[in-house]
């Protein structure tokens, strides 16, 4: 007889896990924003870029493996949800032997392409086998996060995540005080080791009686593998890849700046991530149970409340670009101004639409998500490839916001056709996106006004919305 799992309410459960998580990624979040922020500062664009170039490279390796973690979270929270431990557990072992196969070949494959990646990123030898450590340990992170959240274990993923990220910080500072540059990507290695290293011990039970056993049904899983790993490894190549290719192009120094253009936005991500590790095992488990109409219920307000936190955060960053570049990293970082723009409002539709895409991907729709990633990636790719030598790393952000807005669109638009998401809250998202295109003309007189001017527009925006919110909230407490 499997063990029985305590069901809770689907609303009070992502909140409490949606708080979880972002007390972890506030954590996860520190560790790509402080890196380049330290870095950015400490030794300049040039140092921050040789590395990116060759750290964004193995994320994206990383990446590839690891999304048989997503398929992890749906088929473990589907088979806990029948109270089926014995299943979770096969699949568990099935797919953390398929990651560690992908992952080896992958190493192996950057090993023997190590004078390549010497020779076309311009960076020494070691980096790259660094690099290919990382490839390893950051693949066993995000497989294991995601089995975390399939067998809703998140307060313990969020005490590894923070004990590993505080440990990361304590070996970069080591690395400062030893004035050791050429060492910095083992901070990132040694962090995600120690990370996979605990949840080896948190997850033990999973590896109980390991034997990796065939059924027929693993095909299902397989074939959502390859649609939604792929798509969500499309996805994230936007982030990682973005680098490594400029850095075939542009000078390490430019590579830098565009490096802290993408720093300025990893915080704001920590919301839709966190959401969205949450609302996608929610929804599988909703979804297997047949509860259609809390899948629709979740999927409009998480989309709703995204629209608009984002909408003022993102709004408020492209506004004052250029003034908080230079008051982070350096008046010299004040020049990636026009790209940072471009990738925040190019992040804004994606962070916004993470919600559509969980839904899609943890239902019966998980094509129409990953088609829409490879079909971003590839849009972002052509025009890196086209524009990027001639208009340097503008054309690396517009890359960027124009495969984001692809990724983004179209599972918007499939989520209102086929889960009965009311479109309403995108035409508040379109409003604030020309708000702040009309901002940013009056931000070169003063950008004091053109964030006043932002921001009151936001509020009258959702004044009646909020007004509702209000009296249902109010109504609720009375009761």
């Amino acid at each position: 007889m499997g063990v029985r799992v305590t069901r809770e309410p689907p609303r009070e459960k992502v909140v409490r896990s949606v708080g979880l998580t972002i007390l972890a990624l506030v954590f996860a979040g520190l560790v790509p924003f402080g890196f380049n922020l330290l870095v950015g500062r400490a030794y300049g664009p040039s140092a921050l870029g040789g590395v990116s170039v060759i750290l964004g490279l193995a994320l994206f390796l990383g990446q590839v493996p690891s999304t048989l973690g997503i398929a992890a979270t749906k088929f473990m929270a589907e088979a806990l949800g029948r109270d089926d431990q014995h299943e979770a557990r096969h699949i568990f072992q099935f797919l953390f032997t398929l990651n560690a196969f992908l992952t080896g070949c992958l190493l192996l494959f950057m090993l023997v392409c190590a004078p390549l990646i010497e020779s076309g990123l311009h960076v020494p030898r070691e980096s790259v086998f660094f690099g290919a450590a990382l490839v390893l340990v950051y693949s066993l992170y995000l497989f294991f996060k995601s089995v975390y959240y399939g067998v809703r274990r998140v307060g313990t993923y969020v005490q590894n995540e923070i004990v590993s990220d505080i440990a990361f910080f304590a070996l970069l500072a080591g690395l400062f005080a030893l004035h050791a540059p050429s060492f910095l990507l083992l901070s990132f290695v040694l962090n995600n080791a120690l990370f996979s290293a605990i949840a080896v011990y948190h997850l033990s039970q999973y590896f109980h009686q390991f034997k990796v056993r065939w059924a027929p049904e693993y095909w299902n899983i397989l074939g959502y593998w390859a649609w939604n790993g792929g798509g969500t490894a499309a996805s994230l190549g936007r982030w990682s890849l973005g680098t490594t290719v400029a850095g075939l192009f542009l000078s390490h120094h430019l590579v830098g700046l565009y490096a802290a253009a993408l720093a300025l936005v990893s915080p704001l991500n920590l919301m839709p991530r966190a959401m969205a590790l949450v609302l996608f095992a929610s929804m599988a488990r909703l979804h297997g149970s047949g509860e259609a109409s809390s899948v629709r219920d979740l999927l409009q307000t998480s989309t709703e409340w995204l629209v608009f936190a984002l909408g003022v955060m993102c709004g408020l960053l492209v506004i004052n670009a250029a003034a908080i570049l230079a008051s982070a990293f350096g008046p010299g970082y004040a020049h990636a101004a026009l790209a940072t723009q471009l990738v925040v409002l190019g992040s804004y539709l994606l962070m916004a639409s993470s919600p559509a895409i969980s839904a899609l991907s943890g239902t019966s729709y998980v094509r129409i998500p990953n088609l829409a990633s490879f079909l971003g990636l590839l849009l972002s790719l052509a025009i890196w490839f086209v524009l990027i030598p001639y208009g340097g790393i503008d054309a690396v952000a517009f890359g960027f916001a124009a495969g984001a807005a692809a990724t983004a669109c179209i599972p918007a638009y499939f989520a209102h056709r086929r889960i009965g998401m009311q479109p309403l809250v995108f035409a508040r998202a379109g409003a604030i996106l020309a708000s702040i295109s009309v901002s940013v003309l009056v931000a070169a007189h003063s950008p004091f006004l053109a964030s006043v001017t932002f921001l009151l527009f936001v509020a009258l925006l959702y004044a009646q919305p909020g007004v509702r919110i209000t009296r249902v909230i109010s109504q609720q407490y009375r009761s």
